[in-house]
């Protein structure tokens, strides 16, 4: 009795037998990597030898994602009330042929208007990736983190899925009871301006003088956005 119980894979055709004790199953709802590949510390995993355990058939679609919308039961006095759901994999490709390098972090929303990533990895480079994700539909973005500052910068490289820039209308990545794959992503560095060269004449003016200044702006980024030049005239 009196125990702290969580984080546990429950595969059993009978998980608990309680005898005159009350514990505790589930700890404070935690950031943290679970024993089924989630981010959420939380309670345990309840399946089954036939699959039809409680978290293997709970609803998950509220916050928190991962964890089941409703508490479990388990016995008299006995109680998980942050129960791991079932995960799904969701995979594909991060494409970059842009220069630089960095680490390439992908993560997932539920809305566009949700700052708030439901859930994420890093990666040292493009290439392969897979997230742990609960039944819902998502949106899936990736960065590349040039400068390695953990924040998503101007001109950094990013992209949505399924290969979309930023300007488009990303796809909605629906997870229904199955994994998904051939969710890939290229990254862009977006139109991203670098004054290039600057022109004045005459180049050693005088006070009262007119002068022009000449301003070549160039975009060093990924996307179609053309360079251009400014013109000053200063008196």
């Amino acid at each position: 009795s009196n125990n702290l119980i969580y984080n546990n894979i429950f595969s059993n055709t009978n998980n608990v037998y309680i005898y005159n004790s009350q514990n505790t199953w589930n700890t404070t709802l935690t950031q943290g990597r679970n024993i089924i590949g989630g981010n959420l510390l939380g309670g345990n995993f309840w399946a089954s030898p036939n699959g039809d355990g409680f978290s293997e058939t709970c609803s998950d679609y509220a916050e928190p994602y991962g964890i089941c919308d409703s508490p479990f039961e388990i016995g008299s006095g006995n109680t998980d009330y942050l129960p791991l759901s079932t995960l799904y994999s969701v995979s594909g490709e991060i494409f970059y042929s842009g220069s630089g390098s960095g680490k390439v972090i992908v993560f997932t929303f539920v809305d566009l208007e949700n700052s708030k990533p439901v859930s994420w990895i890093i990666l040292d480079s493009p290439g392969a990736y897979t997230l742990r994700l609960p039944n819902g539909t998502y949106y899936i973005a990736a960065w590349m983190d040039l400068n390695g500052n953990s924040m998503p910068d101007p001109g950094e490289p990013i992209g949505l899925a399924i290969n979309k820039t930023i300007y488009e209308q990303p796809d909605q990545i629906a997870v229904q009871g199955n994994d998904v794959s051939g969710v890939n992503i290229t990254l862009y560095r977006g139109v991203d301006l670098s004054i290039s060269s600057i022109e004045v004449n005459p180049p050693q003016p005088v006070s009262g003088q007119i002068v022009w200044v000449n301003v070549t702006v160039q975009n060093i980024g990924d996307l179609d956005a053309p360079s251009f030049n400014v013109t000053l005239l200063v008196n």
